[in-house]
């Protein structure tokens, strides 16, 4: 049986903190601001009370096991069913790690290592792999290392980024027509939100710690929403709307633009991407773990060492295998489902199997 971590709700609100920040500041911005016409605020608003909607899902499901969720489901389920109900999870882990990874490798050769081979950078994916098959703990630990130096450099380049704004370009600041519901760039923009999805996957979380679980994840959204803004605004109210849309990394560039003659460093590009580095690297670690631990609650015969290693190696040569940029965004939008499913569906559906169970179990007692 999984023993369940020690996590804290520091532990747990930082993990989700980082998450944004390593999904946050190249993909999401783009997406955003494609996808409508009126005030950008408005559907991250609207991801935000989802995400929320869909951690109190999680909260829910797990108030009703004291097992991790994986092993209730197959407890309550079975191991046939729950691996079923339990598949499209995977698929979409998978997908992301895929999407992380080759995006950040891209970016990195857009803007400082043009001739660099993109199989070559994503050898990245080495120390993730490493970190996720050491456990949990490990992650954490470094998680709580990382957090404190990201959010000092991520709130400096912000801050540096505050300059050669025309508040104007942001307009209209109130009015919006709900377009943006049937924009794809607003569904695919939504893997943001899925931080509580891996932290839910961790451990469990019943009676009085059940809150560990919900309050780090609200608190989260809530610290994340001005670092959002900022990295969709700041692009908007340098460039304007239309030529954001034409950017395909709006905020790296308008970091690109600052020019301040006291900075000591020139290229504050290359101080972003080093930044993000850190935030990816944990991000690939908690996914890989968190979908390695997966395969291991359903084959426990498997050898933990083999699980990562052939994780590594698949997500390696997948993302080594997308074409283009074009084609990462293409894969983006086609993993919509699956991540809607992650956030909303795979929790229904399991509080609803543990309902069940318990109602069941209920009636036989009384029998």
């Amino acid at each position: 049986m999984n023993k369940t971590p020690a996590l804290s709700r520091y532990s747990l609100y930082v993990m989700q903190s980082l998450y944004f920040g390593g999904s946050a500041g190249y993909l999401y911005p783009s997406l955003i601001i494609r996808s409508t016409d009126s005030a950008f605020w408005v559907p991250i608003v609207v991801w935000a009370l989802l995400a929320a909607g869909g951690a109190c899902l999680y909260s829910l499901a797990l108030g009703r096991v004291s097992l991790p969720m994986i092993p209730a489901l197959r407890n309550h389920c079975g191991r046939i069913l729950s691996i079923l109900l339990a598949l499209p999870l995977l698929l979409f882990i998978g997908g992301a790690i895929i999407v992380l990874l080759r995006g950040y490798t891209e970016m990195i050769t857009m803007t400082m290592l043009p001739r660099t081979p993109i199989a070559f950078l994503n050898g990245i994916l080495l120390v993730p792999v490493l970190m996720a098959s050491a456990g949990i703990m490990p992650i954490v630990r470094a998680a709580r290392v990382f957090f404190l130096l990201t959010l000092m450099l991520s709130t400096v380049l912000m801050l540096l980024s505050f300059s050669d704004l025309d508040f104007s370009l942001g307009r209209p600041w109130l009015r919006t027509d709900g377009h943006f519901l049937g924009d794809a760039a607003f569904y695919a923009s939504s893997y943001l939100w899925t931080g509580y999805v891996f932290t839910a996957l961790l451990g469990s979380y019943t009676g009085v710690a059940l809150r560990k679980f919900w309050q780090p994840s609200f608190l989260s959204i809530c610290c994340a929403m001005p670092y959002l803004l900022g990295v969709v605004y700041l692009p908007v109210l340098t460039f304007g709307p239309e030529l954001s849309r034409q950017l395909i990394l709006p905020y790296v560039s308008k970091l690109d633009s600052v020019y301040h003659y006291w900075i000591i460093l020139e290229n504050l590009t290359a101080v972003l991407l080093s930044n993000m580095m850190i935030y990816v690297l944990f991000v690939l670690s908690l996914k890989l773990h968190v979908m390695g631990q997966m395969l291991q609650d359903f084959f426990p015969s498997w050898r933990k060492r083999w699980i990562f290693g052939t994780l590594g190696v698949v997500m390696y040569t997948a993302s080594v295998m997308i074409p283009s940029w074009a084609a990462l965004i293409h894969l983006l939008h086609l993993m919509t489902g699956l991540r809607l499913y992650a956030m909303f569906g795979f929790p229904l559906l399991a509080l609803t199997a543990f309902a069940v169970s318990a109602r069941v179990q209920r009636r036989r007692e009384a029998a």
